[in-house]
């Protein structure tokens, strides 16, 4: 009898494995399945969505995936719908002085993967002392990427230490050759510390070597390296500030006037002298300064202080906003904001949970001058740093090539750090001529065999979103 019942747990565990094995079965290929509709997307549409994220994280710890998630500084797994995720961090994981003992990310990049799930592989990472830069790629496109190359440039105490400098990684998805560079430039208000940061922004561009393979000589010769790639993104703590007093600079935010202080950015009136970053683009600044901002007394677990300048600015716009799809439904009665160098026609986005927030509270506050008349959680301390946008994210070329869908700060990750996390989607148009990287090519096109319907919506290119043009 018990010999019989044994035979029987035997046989029941012999079943139950088999169908284990055949659900494990299943799930792979659903998983390639929809990893050949993807490939397949961007290959019929030459177009793939990159989510580009600066953070300084002001040397503190990582924070887990699930409070990333909960910030909205990186999402969920399930929401997923980039198919290449770039993350630069300035002082990650301990401080700048720690860093020079200590330079290793790999806490922060292992939190990162989890964050981001198992549909993404890190395709390569550089690190400078406090500087990292990660780039992930949707595991459908790993096919398509090679050439993968990473430098970096120091630029601390006249260019020998990695206390400030930037990183870069490139590499080629098909036939169009990408870079991501992540900056950390020299900090301070004082009116000369905007040539340094200049200075410090052409030098890391011209000091990097990395070129894509088989390009010819007329590329490989150009002096800066955002040159010789087709496509480029600068991100990071670029630390450029507003030229504006403290109190005057309390005054305009208060009214919710973003365009008159962005009018004085530092980065904005040298990109358009051609002092820096030249031939890059950036979308309007249609959120609040991002830097310096108080951490005590903020609990950020509850996201309340992020959702009360979320709930104020939803109120003053009387808009709703679908940050991930790229849509902007309803401008109701509140004032559009500019950019400083003309009206672009765009509502702010301010992160994630700003569709969240706005359909549950904005019918519910008043568009009222009070509710407005609030600068926000900036610097008190005895320096008293003016509001600044010193986290940013360019791109090159800024055209139909690179055509933004959503930037903002996410403002739910409020009080993790002195500063607040950007994020900019966009849409990028992959090069349909061919080039010397033909091996490339054939291989993407070997994998790209099986056509099924596209991952990346093509209403991405559609709207009214355009890059301000900084040389003009």
């Amino acid at each position: 009898m018990l010999a019989g019942c044994a035979l029987a747990h035997g046989k029941a565990s012999v079943a139950s494995g088999a169908s284990q094995a055949a659900a494990e079965q299943s799930v792979q290929n659903d998983t390639y399945d929809v990893q050949r509709k993807i490939l397949g997307g961007v290959r019929e549409h030459c177009c793939v969505r990159v989510l580009a994220c600066t953070w300084n994280m002001a040397g503190q710890p990582p924070p887990t995936a699930e409070t990333l998630w909960q910030c909205g500084v990186v999402p969920h797994p399930s929401g997923a719908r980039h198919h290449v995720v770039a993350f630069g961090t300035q002082e990650c994981e301990r401080s700048i002085q720690a860093s020079a003992f200590n330079p290793s990310k790999a806490a922060w990049e292992t939190v990162l993967q989890e964050a981001l799930g198992p549909s993404y592989r890190a395709v390569s990472a550089s690190n400078l002392q406090s500087t990292h830069l990660i780039i992930f790629v949707h595991a459908a496109l790993l096919p398509a990427i090679g050439d993968v190359q990473a430098g970096a440039v120091a630029r601390g105490l006249q260019g020998t230490l990695g206390s400030k400098g930037g990183v870069a990684v490139g590499f080629s998805l098909g036939n169009t050759s990408m870079l991501f560079l992540c900056c950390h430039l020299c900090a301070g208000e004082a009116p000369t510390d905007a040539a340094k940061r200049n200075a410090d922004a052409n030098a890391i561009d011209r000091g990097l070597d990395l070129c894509p393979a088989g390009a010819p000589p007329s590329v490989r010769g150009r002096s800066r390296c955002s040159s010789r790639y087709d496509r480029c993104v600068v991100l990071g703590d670029l630390n450029y500030r507003v030229r504006m007093p403290r109190a005057k600079a309390e005054e305009v935010l208060a009214t919710g006037d973003l365009a008159r202080l962005a009018g004085a950015d530092e980065l904005r009136r040298d990109m358009r002298r051609r002092l820096v970053f030249e031939g890059f683009g950036e979308a309007p600044l249609l959120f609040r300064p991002t830097y310096k901002l108080d951490r005590e007394g903020i609990a950020f677990e509850s996201h309340q202080a992020g959702k009360l300048i979320l709930q104020r600015d939803a109120a003053w716009r009387g808009a709703t906003t679908d940050v991930m799809g790229g849509r902007t439904e309803g401008q109701g009665k509140g004032k559009r904001q500019g950019s400083g160098e003309g009206e672009m026609g765009v509502v702010s986005h301010d992160g994630p949970a700003t569709r969240l927030v706005y359909q549950k509270h904005a019918t519910s506050l008043p568009s009222t001058q009070s509710t407005r008349a609030w600068p926000g959680p900036y610097d008190s301390s005895k320096k008293q740093r003016v509001p600044s946008w010193t986290d940013r994210v360019l791109v090159k070329p800024p055209n139909s090539h690179m055509h933004p869908v959503g930037y903002y700060a996410v403002w739910t990750a409020l009080g993790l750090s002195d500063h607040v996390p950007v994020h900019a989607h966009v849409s990028v148009r992959l090069r349909t001529q061919g080039t010397a990287r033909a091996d490339r090519v054939d291989a993407m096109h070997a994998a790209w065999r099986a056509v099924g319907r596209p991952w990346l919506p093509h209403e991405a290119h559609q709207g009214t979103r355009r890059w301000v043009l900084a040389a003009r």
